[in-house]
C-alpha cells in the first residue's frame, strides 16, 4: 500500500479548514469530486496528477450554511449533492462544472439537516432522510423528484429528530437499502 497526500489546494481564494467536506463522488473518469460541507466550493482532484480545481459557480438561491451538503451520488454524466443544511439539491455536469439547482416538490421545503447519503440504481438518485420524514427519489435526466412519506414505524428514529439515516446502497437488482444511524431498522 503506497499512500500519497495532496495539498496543493485550489488558488483562487480557497482556504483549506477542518469540516471543508463531507463525502465525495467519482465521475466514472479521472475525477474525484470532493462534496463542500463548510467549503465554499466543490472541489475535483484529478485522481492521476493531484491537480485540484475549485466550482464556486453556484446557481441563483443557493447559499452555503455550515453543514451545506453530505455526499453526492454519481449518475454516469453528473453528481446530485446531497443537502444537508443547504436548501436545495445542486446537479453538477461533470464535464463543464455547470451547477443548476432543482426544485423541490410543491409545497416541500425540507428541515435543516435533511438528508445525509444517497445512492444511484440507474435511474434515480435516492436521497436517505436524515432529519427529513421522507425518503426523496429524483429522476436523474429529468430532476423531478417524488417524496415517499410510508417510512414503516418500526423504524422510529431514537430519539426524535436525531440524524435517522446516513448513507444509502442499490444492491444491483432492484433495491435501495437505507443505514441507520439513530433508525431502530435498516430500510
Amino acid at each position: 500500500v503506497t499512500m500519497v497526500g495532496y495539498a496543493t489546494w485550489p488558488s483562487e481564494g480557497f482556504t483549506y479548514k477542518a469540516k471543508s467536506f463531507i463525502g465525495a463522488a467519482f465521475d466514472g473518469k479521472t475525477g474525484i469530486w470532493l462534496c463542500p460541507s463548510d467549503a465554499d466550493r466543490v472541489v475535483r482532484i484529478d485522481k492521476e496528477t493531484g491537480e485540484m480545481k475549485g466550482y464556486a459557480d453556484w446557481p441563483v438561491g443557493v447559499t452555503l450554511a455550515p453543514e451545506a451538503f453530505a455526499g453526492g451520488v454519481f449518475t454516469g454524466s453528473h453528481i446530485f449533492l446531497v443537502p444537508y443544511s443547504a436548501r436545495f439539491v445542486v446537479k453538477i455536469t461533470t464535464e463543464t462544472g455547470m451547477m443548476p439547482r432543482l426544485e423541490w416538490p410543491k409545497p416541500l421545503t425540507p428541515p435543516s439537516w435533511a438528508f445525509a447519503g444517497g445512492a444511484f440504481d440507474g435511474e434515480s438518485v435516492w436521497l436517505a432522510p436524515a432529519t427529513a420524514d421522507s425518503v426523496m427519489k429524483i429522476d436523474a435526466l429529468t430532476g423531478l423528484m417524488t417524496r415517499y412519506q410510508s417510512i414503516p414505524s418500526e423504524c422510529a428514529t431514537v430519539p426524535a429528530r436525531a440524524v435517522a439515516f446516513v448513507g444509502a446502497v442499490f444492491d444491483k437488482h432492484q433495491s435501495v437499502w437505507f443505514i441507520p444511524n439513530a433508525a431502530s431498522c435498516v430500510l
